[in-house]
C-alpha cells in the first residue's frame, strides 16, 4: 500500500546525481519503488521488475511523472479557480473533471 513518505523519498532521491543514486539500490528502494509506480506509472511500467540495471531510469521517469501531474493538477485548480469566481460552478466542474479523465 501506497505510503505518503515514497513520494518524500521520490523528491530526496530526485536530488541526487545518478550515480549517487543507484548506490539507493535496496530491497527498502524497490519496495518504494515499486509503490510509487502503482500510484503513478502507466500499465505498461506499473509491473516492471525494478533491477540495478533500470533503478535510476525507473526513478527519473516517475519523478517526471509526478511533477507533469503536480503542475496538471494546479492548472486545473486555477482555471477552475476562475470559474468559480465568476460562479461558473458548472465550467468549474468541467474542469475538474476533464482532469480527472487525464489522469
Amino acid at each position: 500500500m501506497f505510503e505518503p513518505k515514497d513520494f518524500d523519498r521520490l523528491d530526496y532521491w530526485k536530488s541526487l546525481s545518478d550515480s549517487d543514486l543507484q548506490q539507493q539500490f535496496n530491497q527498502d528502494a524497490i519496495a518504494a519503488l515499486k509503490r510509487i509506480l502503482q500510484e503513478l506509472a502507466d500499465d505498461k511500467h506499473r509491473d516492471v521488475e525494478i533491477l540495478p540495471d533500470n533503478f535510476v531510469e525507473l526513478v527519473r521517469k516517475v519523478s517526471s511523472l509526478k511533477q507533469s501531474g503536480a503542475r496538471a493538477l494546479g492548472d486545473a485548480l486555477i482555471e477552475a479557480g476562475k470559474f468559480i469566481e465568476r460562479g461558473l460552478y458548472e465550467e468549474a466542474r468541467a474542469v475538474y473533471l476533464e482532469h480527472l479523465d487525464l489522469v
